[in-house]
């Protein structure tokens, strides 16, 4: 939220639920950006994605 744009307003232009974007500030403020980054690889399964 840097550009001083609030919760609802960062949710409509991004197209996020405000709850999300609420978990997403969260997440940033406890841990960073890294924690931002895609944290997949944490919940044990596969990717279903093609990596070629």
């Amino acid at each position: 939220m840097s550009r001083s744009y609030d919760v609802k307003e960062a949710a409509a232009l991004l197209s996020f639920a405000t709850s999300w974007v609420r978990s997403l500030v969260k997440r940033y403020n406890e841990c960073g950006l890294e924690r931002l980054c895609d944290q997949s690889f944490h919940n044990g399964a596969e990717s279903s994605l093609p990596t070629q």
